[in-house]
């Protein structure tokens, strides 16, 4: 009987190895419009120019399939304005992307992003011409949290299924 050589015992594991489990890896990594489901707290800063500096926090919803609904408290140059919005996605398969919100009775901002840690959160800039505003978006709490953030009697804006704002 022949016995097999150290060497061919390597190159045969190390063969299996990239055919079998690199792909399945590169796989995971491919990103779609159903790699954005879920609400996420996010908080924005930056500067729009001719109107100074703005910071922002709020909650967005994604639905999975290019829709998002969401709110905002935004400061703009110290003034204070609670905005609900509405808009599109788009994911590429290389975990990057681009969206739409259009804020009621306000602007309609474009933003490109990269989705991040395993899809818990997601890193944005606005394209839109004097615009200086980054955001980084974390993903909320699970259901099985949520009973310690009671959202019964809070106003519409401030609850977390966002899903029910009529933008």
């Amino acid at each position: 009987m022949k016995r097999i050589s150290t060497p061919i015992v390597l190159i045969m594991i190390l063969a299996l190895f990239v055919l079998v489990i690199v792909p399945k890896v590169q796989a995971a990594e491919e990103c779609s419009n159903a790699s954005l489901q879920g609400s996420f707290g996010v908080t924005s800063t930056g500067t729009i120019v001719g109107v100074g500096p703005l910071a922002a926090v709020g909650v967005v919803t994604f639905d999975g399939q290019g829709n998002h609904v969401g709110f905002d408290t935004i400061s703009f140059n110290g003034s204070i304005a609670r905005m609900n919005f509405g808009g599109t996605y788009k994911v590429n398969s290389d975990c990057t992307g681009s969206d739409t919100e259009n804020f009621q009775g306000g602007p309609t901002i474009h933003r490109d992003f990269v989705i991040v840690d395993e899809g818990r959160e997601i890193r944005f800039i606005v394209t839109d011409s004097g615009n200086a505003v980054t955001a980084v978006a974390k993903r909320k709490t699970t259901p099985s949290d949520a009973g310690r953030f009671s959202t019964a009697n809070e106003p519409l804006h401030r609850r977390a299924n966002c899903r029910a704002l009529d933008v």
